[in-house]
């Protein structure tokens, strides 16, 4: 008996310690999550229904014409001003020769009609003299007009020559006033009718830059439309390019989850291609203005009467470390791990205003196209100047 009652007083003190452990660490766990959520855990939102997007700039045709050469393919890497595709420049070719004719003859017929603004110069001030001439003739012969000397005859000659030098120079007057009618300026950069052909030749220039299609942007070729010895004509889609170096994540927070982001917030983001190894820092940069139900092709409509409320979510847009993403490359479509740190809660939920666009959302490339046209105009301009 006393046996037996030694052995039940044992189990019951190990029943006892047991129990006294299980209960120590369940209260070291509640107290550990109470801490973490005081400290970190209600200052933090999170979610997995998160994916990274990013620009996709489709590449159009400019310009008609059949395809010849294509330089890139889809998973290529392309820089900005690389040439992708060229058209038959034939036609281009043709225009442009045809504008640069135009603008010669434009220029000629201006170059003649100026030099006709000279002889006329030169023909008035002569007539003008000649004029001045007769006058002074005729003013000698007046004060002996009635003396026996001067012959009637001789003095009606000398009326004669002023009226028919008077005549003369007014109708060399009118050829110049008519002359400097038909041109406004001797000066290129005055003269309608150049400008019009310089136009014209800048628009022809541009047409056959435009057959060799550049990149618009530095990425990645996907979704290649276009084939060798294809008809396109201007707004056909070619091919697509996504700069892998402006990526963002689009994570979807539930209603809830909205009530402490701000814009501006850090947050972490840990996508599924390469684990929790690598970590991405991340800022809060915009929330959408409507749930993703609000912007669907068929949109929910809630005034019915068998009504089943759901959750709804949002997209919340985080800005990527590009220094890390660089290092760690991303594709649009990849799942990703977001947790944002609520700390600061200062910022704004409603956005922020539009900012001038950055270095990655312009391009020069068409910039450049049109200075070379300019540049090609002002040579034969030039060319034409000195033939002139």
């Amino acid at each position: 008996m006393v046996e037996q009652a030694i052995n039940s007083q044992t189990r019951q003190d190990k029943r006892r310690k047991v129990l006294f452990i299980l209960a120590s660490v369940f209260l070291i766990m509640g107290a550990t999550a109470f801490i973490y959520h005081q400290g970190w855990g209600q200052f933090e939102e999170s979610t997995d229904d998160a994916y990274v997007n990013g620009h996709m700039i489709e590449l159009h045709a400019q310009v008609p014409g059949t395809v010849t050469v294509i330089n890139a393919d889809d998973t290529q890497l392309v820089h900005e001003g690389d040439p992708l595709l060229e058209l038959d420049a034939t036609d281009a070719n043709v225009h442009l020769q045809q504008a640069e004719a135009s603008y010669r003859v434009a220029a000629a017929d201006i170059n003649r009609q100026c030099l006709e603004i000279i002889s006329d110069t030169a023909a008035t001030l002569q007539k003008q003299a000649q004029l001045q001439a007769a006058q002074g003739d005729l003013a000698r012969r007046l004060p002996l007009a009635h003396s026996p000397s001067m012959a009637d005859e001789e003095l009606a000659h000398a009326r004669d020559a002023v009226r028919i030098a008077a005549d003369a120079l007014k109708t060399t007057q009118e050829q110049a006033a008519a002359a400097q009618a038909r041109v406004v300026s001797c000066d290129p950069k005055h003269q309608p009718s150049l400008q019009q052909a310089r136009a014209s030749y800048v628009a022809a220039y541009l047409s056959l830059e435009r057959t060799r299609i550049a990149a618009p942007v530095s990425g990645m070729v996907a979704r290649r439309h276009v084939q060798v010895g294809q008809q396109v004509a201007p707004g056909d889609s070619l091919m697509s390019i996504i700069p892998l170096n402006s990526l963002w994540v689009d994570a979807n927070l539930k209603e809830g989850q909205l009530t402490h982001v701000r814009i501006g917030q850090h947050a972490k983001v840990i996508s599924d291609l390469y684990g929790s190894q690598v970590v991405y820092p991340a800022v809060v940069e915009g929330v959408a203005a409507g749930s993703g139900s609000a912007f669907s092709l068929l949109p929910p409509q809630n005034a019915v009467g068998n009504w089943i409320k759901v959750v709804q979510r949002v997209a919340v847009r985080l800005r990527l470390d590009k220094s890390v993403l660089q290092q760690y490359p991303l594709r649009m479509g990849l799942s990703v791990q977001v947790i944002i740190d609520t700390h600061d809660r200062h910022g704004s939920l409603q956005g922020v205003s539009a900012q001038p666009a950055e270095a990655d959302s312009t391009t020069t490339v068409y910039a450049r196209q049109l200075n070379r046209a300019e540049k090609a105009a002002d040579r034969l301009q030039l060319a034409q100047a000195h033939r002139g």
